[in-house]
């Protein structure tokens, strides 16, 4: 049986009060909230209680040993979201602290990593997705998603690219001795009366990167993910129909620039 991989999360409220009469203040803003594995959410807890709550020997002791027993809420149980409530008094704060709880289960994947590989230098994830799902089919999603490549349509679009950007670019001079480069960054192509591609540059700091969309026959064209973990017949059908359609667009492209 598959493993559970559990997250933890935890919000933590406090109230000026000693006793719970209602939990509306649990709607109001969070003090400190948590997330990630257990241990690194309890040992993160501890030291906010102490640092900043004024949590110390027997109510420190007795509320962590609280929430550490919540995790009872998803043994036995299964994947799933478990929600749980835990109330703490500190009579040296004078505080109530509510400790809402939320443990997301789920089975943990038995594919090896996407990376890893034996003595033999083989891909042991793609080995383990043909044992599962067939040479065949997996060969012919592969080449479907190798076919569908979208540095092949930029690289057929690069000459027009490159003219747009020299029509279009401009240098103004601004004061102290700065200049602003302007220049296009959205690229529009109707190669065809049925086919429009636009492709859009995006800059982070020093780095742009682009993306693509295309319209064709009146429809959005959804390029394949190389992220596969499941390769159905049907998938398999989809690619390759994704390819053939790929294809055709590229000769349209050559056509109509005359590349």
């Amino acid at each position: 049986m598959k493993k559970l991989s559990k997250k933890c999360g935890v919000q933590l409220f406090v109230k000026n009060t000693s006793v719970v009469i209602d939990t509306d203040y649990l709607h109001n803003e969070v003090r400190n909230e948590l997330y990630g594995t257990k241990n690194y959410v309890m040992s993160k807890i501890r030291e906010i209680l102490i640092k900043y709550h004024g949590f110390t020997g027997k109510p420190l002791t007795d509320t962590l040993d609280a929430i550490n027993k919540t995790s009872r809420v998803y043994k036995s149980v299964g994947e799933g979201v478990y929600e749980t409530v835990i109330h703490a008094f500190n009579s040296t704060t004078k505080m109530l602290y509510t400790f809402k709880i939320e443990y997301d289960v789920e089975r943990m994947s038995n594919l090896p990593s996407k990376y890893k590989t034996n003595n033999k230098g083989e891909n042991l994830y793609e080995k383990r997705l043909i044992q599962l799902h067939g040479g065949g089919r997996l060969g012919r999603y592969r080449l479907a998603i190798k076919n569908v490549n979208i540095n092949t349509l930029l690289e057929l679009l690069l000459p027009m690219i490159n003219e747009q950007l020299k029509n279009g670019s401009s240098v103004r001079l601004l004061p102290y001795s700065n200049v602003e480069i302007n220049h296009p960054q959205v690229f529009k192509f109707t190669p065809s009366d049925d086919l429009s591609i636009t492709v859009k540059f995006s800059s982070f700091g020093s780095y742009t990167r682009s993306t693509v969309d295309i319209i064709y026959k009146g429809r959005t064209v959804f390029l394949l993910n190389g992220c596969y973990k499941e390769v159905t017949e049907e998938k398999t059908k989809e690619a390759l129909a994704v390819a053939d359609q790929f294809d055709e667009i590229c000769a349209i492209i050559k056509e109509s620039y005359s590349l």
